[in-house]
């Protein structure tokens, strides 16, 4: 069962390889002072 189980994961070398192509993600922080402001409906917006 060990053997199955080692068969079916990635090699992680190959995982580091494919996600050093992807580039950078982008982190977008939505500020808002009161509630009610739209801080959702310009995040369901984008």
């Amino acid at each position: 069962m060990d053997e199955a189980r080692e068969t079916a994961r990635p090699d992680p070398a190959a995982l580091l390889k494919l996600a050093a192509g992807e580039g950078r993600g982008k982190l977008t922080i939505f500020l808002g002072a009161a509630p009610g402001v739209g801080k959702t409906y310009a995040m369901l917006a984008r």
